[in-house]
Parts: C-alpha cells; structure tokens; sequence
C-alpha cells in the first residue's frame, strides 16, 4: 500500500471515529424531541378533556346533583335513607 493512499484510510478512519460521538448525541436527541412531543400532545388531549369536563360540571344542575350524591338536601327537605337487604 502506498504511503499516500495509508494516510488517506487513516484519515477517513480518524473522522469517521469524531464523527460518530456526534451523530449518536444527534440522534439521541431527536428521540428525546419525539418522546417530548408525543408527551405534549397526550398532555393537550387531557387538558381539552379536563376543560369539557369542567364546562359540564360548571352548571347548576351539575352541582346540584354532585351535592345529591355526597347526601346533601335543600333547606326544607327531609332526608330519607332506604336500606335494602
């Protein structure tokens, strides 16, 4: 092998070397930035869920019903309890 064409190999193999630390942290940060993204999207959805819940339950009939379930009665109202076997 000639000296000319054994300093050309090595220099390719030389850059190639400080080349692949660089590609891998490239690479590992376009994962990073999909992972990121795919996360911020799930994240968009459970606040637009979230929202329309609470557009639901911001009404009045909504809240009187919340009440019912947790036992609450009007002022004037008598509570009756059924109990079944």
């Amino acid at each position: 092998m000639r000296p000319r064409r054994a300093i050309l190999v090595a220099l390719a193999v030389v850059l190639g070397v400080l080349f692949i630390q660089p590609i891998q942290s490239y690479r590992a940060a376009q994962d990073h930035l999909r992972r990121a993204q795919s996360d911020l999207a799930s994240a968009r959805e459970q606040r637009d869920e979230l929202s329309q819940r609470i557009a639901k339950a911001d009404t009045r009939g909504a809240l009187v019903a919340e009440a019912r379930s947790l036992g609450f009665v009007f002022r004037g109202e008598t509570p009756i309890t059924i109990v079944t076997r």
